[in-house]
């Protein structure tokens, strides 16, 4: 279990920041930002934090620093019951481009894999259950103003997962709608890999949904 680190880097101009939440005993993870500031944050940690009593004593006690309350953490634990944990952490990039755009929205690119199942083969499965591995293998690529960079980013992203791997078939799909998201697909007869383009008028967050 990862321990808290409450020192804080230090931070470039430009620099925007966004929250991971991993639970690995649920197989999930989320990511929610970017923001400029970790004040901005706070809702979502808050209403992360509040399902663990001694978290929120924990938050509440740091808090009473002004310097916590501007600059945050780099990793805060969530004790849960039965030795089940949340990883709550602040990730900050310099990204002068979304920097200057925001609040308005930006392309979000995730990634994740390789993803594997239970039992079958993934192409038979996949219509069928969720893939396990979304927790330990989730990670953040970074956000862009634009969508062919985002785009771009994503093929990269993906270009880099899938490296090692064998006979594997790509596809790419787009959902329309308040929150626009492209994924890009990779499958293998042993695991999934996927990178996700997210376009959201509010918060933008990805789940293992």
């Amino acid at each position: 279990k990862p321990v808290d680190d409450i020192t804080v880097p230090k931070t470039p101009l430009h620099t925007v920041l966004y929250l991971t939440v991993t639970t690995p005993h649920l197989d999930d993870f989320a990511v929610y930002g970017p923001y400029r500031t970790f004040a901005a944050l706070m809702p979502h940690i808050e209403t992360t934090v509040s399902a663990s009593p001694s978290a929120y004593v924990k938050l509440s006690a740091l808090s009473a620093d002004p310097s916590f309350k501007k600059n945050g953490f780099t990793t805060f634990t969530i004790d849960l019951e039965r030795g089940a944990y949340t990883v709550l952490r602040i990730l900050r990039e310099t990204n002068e481009a979304a920097y200057n755009i925001l609040p308005a929205p930006v392309h979000l690119v995730s990634a994740a894999g390789p993803l594997y199942y239970d039992m079958g083969t993934a192409l038979r499965t996949v219509a069928s259950g969720r893939p396990k591995g979304v927790a330990k293998t989730s990670r953040l690529v970074g956000s862009y103003i634009d969508v062919v960079s985002a785009q771009t980013a994503a093929k990269q992203a993906m270009d880099e997962l899938v490296k090692d791997a064998k006979g594997v078939v790509r596809t790419e799909q787009s959902e329309p709608g308040g929150k626009r998201r492209w994924v890009l697909l990779g499958m293998n007869d042993k695991a999934v890999w996927k990178v996700m383009v997210e376009y959201d008028d509010e918060v933008v967050k990805h789940g293992s949904e």
